[in-house]
């Protein structure tokens, strides 16, 4: 009978207890994945500052005990966090790249993540060879930082790859479809992803003499137009041009636009960066025609 009146009651507890373990299980599940992303994350900044030969934001990936090893099929050697940097300007020269193929990260303990990524190494923009990173990602107070990568190019990653030709008309198709979706981002007030387009160290060249921002001083700029006016600006390509490095890594362009200052011509360069194409700078200019430059210039001196 005493069980009986209170059978009710732990039925329900039962089903709260289950309940509660399911949301616990879902909730340090999703920790996991938040985790393993956030790892995925910092290792595809790591190749863009790698390609960019940035050593100044690359060693700031590595604990000061960080190592990098190269694993052959007859040979091996490592470099310290130092040495290491001073591999950086042969990428800045791009006379090396490396280019992610695939990722895969595993969350060893919450402190401890290793990333497999699998890559292309590029020699003078051409195709040389493939191999696998071997990264381990260590948590500690200073944040989460490389403790060592093993590399090896002795694997089957790139069998039966041969690299594809450089295609200009694919590429420019690309290239259009990146920039136009850039200004209607603008009008969108899509502001992370007309940030996400652009490279760490892209710079901004508006049509004043004081407007040559860095991405932070641009969005810094921009976030009040974006976020609290919701008023933003309505460039609309008239025509562009597109030219292409030799390697097809690197692209330059010009472009007409209208906008509320009637006709102004932007251009900009491109980086392929692992595979992406990445805007580096954008420099927008007022057009005048030469019969009027003598009224600009006495306007411009009042």
């Amino acid at each position: 009978m005493f069980l009986n009146y209170f059978s009710p009651f732990y039925n329900w507890l039962n089903v709260m207890l289950k309940g509660l373990v399911s949301i616990f299980l879902m909730f340090a599940f999703s920790l996991g994945l938040n985790a393993q992303q956030e790892v995925l994350n910092q290792t595809k900044k790591f190749y863009e500052q790698l390609n960019l030969g940035d050593s100044s934001l690359l060693s700031q990936n590595f604990h000061s005990t960080g190592v990098v090893m190269h694993v052959g099929k007859d040979t091996s050697f490592s470099f310290s966090k130092t040495e290491f940097m001073g591999v950086c300007p042969k990428f800045k020269t791009k006379l090396f790249q490396e280019q992610i193929h695939s990722m895969v990260a595993l969350e060893v303990s919450p402190f401890i993540y290793t990333v497999d990524v699998e890559f292309r190494f590029y020699l003078n923009g051409k195709y040389s060879h493939c191999g696998v990173d071997h990264f381990t990602w260590i948590k500690k107070k200073d944040g989460l930082k490389i403790e060592s990568i093993i590399s090896t190019d002795h694997v089957e990653c790139g069998e039966g790859y041969t690299e594809e030709p450089f295609n200009r008309e694919r590429e420019t198709k690309e290239l259009d479809r990146l920039m136009n979706n850039w200004h209607k981002d603008v009008v969108a007030l899509e502001l992370d992803a007309f940030f996400n387009l652009m490279t760490d160290d892209f710079f901004y060249l508006g049509t004043d003499p004081g407007e040559r921002w860095s991405k932070q001083e641009f969005r810094k700029f921009c976030e009040p137009y974006f976020l609290e006016k919701k008023q933003t600006w309505d460039f609309k390509p008239l025509q562009r041009y597109w030219q292409f490095s030799a390697d097809g890594t690197v692209a330059w362009f010009d472009e007409n636009l209208a906008t509320w200052m009637e006709e102004c011509r932007g251009s900009g360069v491109f980086q392929k960066i692992n595979g992406e194409w990445k805007i580096s700078q954008y420099n927008l200019t007022v057009l005048i025609e030469n019969e009027k430059m003598k009224k600009f210039i006495k306007l411009r001196k009042k």
